[in-house]
């Protein structure tokens, strides 16, 4: 208890996109369980948030990265789940950041003021520069491919920013879309709890 109550404390303000990384597995046990409200999704990652990420920007960053992935794996279409995702946020940052994540991959606050983000600045692993960078790449995005290499090619967190998009791109164009180096690894993937284990 000691622990978590320091914890807390001392990330209040941290505003980093590790928690991304974190919900990819429960957004993926949600989606292939009997329990798949968003309710329950919004619950379980506003948990794992708050030892690390406890603010409130951060958790509903969360939410709505964890969103974006639950739809994609219901098979939703990108303009569904982009009106789907808006309809829950209750951040007018976040909800600005969404809408122009359409059109470029610079967060809202440095497109107003005309600048470019400084990929390898202390920003660089922020959630709202990973989230807009993701969005961005994963609307614009025509395969699993062009998602993760395009996100890549932006620079700045990339092994964050290429596991979230890695996620989303594979849940949205499916496992099989995800070009595998051989058939080893192909036929280990026989099915989704089995991709959730690993």
């Amino acid at each position: 208890y000691d622990i978590y109550k320091k914890a807390t404390h001392f990330n209040y303000t941290n505003e980093n996109n590790s928690s991304f990384i974190r919900i990819i597995p429960i957004v993926f046990w949600i989606a292939s369980s009997n329990v798949s409200t968003e309710i329950y999704l919004k619950e379980l990652i506003a948990k794992n948030c708050k030892l690390c990420h406890p603010n409130k920007n951060c958790i509903e960053a969360a939410y709505i990265f964890g969103l974006f992935l639950y739809y994609s794996l219901m098979q939703f279409s990108k303009q569904e789940i982009f009106e789907k995702v808006l309809e829950t946020v209750n951040i007018n940052y976040h909800k600005q950041l969404i809408l122009n994540s359409k059109n470029t991959p610079n967060p809202i606050n440095m497109v107003a003021e005309n600048t470019t983000v400084d990929i390898d600045s202390n920003l660089k692993s922020s959630y709202y520069v990973s989230l807009q960078c993701i969005l961005y790449n994963f609307y614009n995005g025509s395969d699993f491919n062009s998602c993760l290499e395009n996100t890549i090619k932006f620079g700045g967190d990339t092994s964050t920013n290429g596991a979230m998009i890695g996620a989303l791109a594979g849940a949205f164009y499916s496992m099989y879309s995800i070009p595998f180096r051989s058939e080893e690894h192909t036929s280990e993937l026989q099915s989704p709890d089995h991709l959730v284990c690993r």
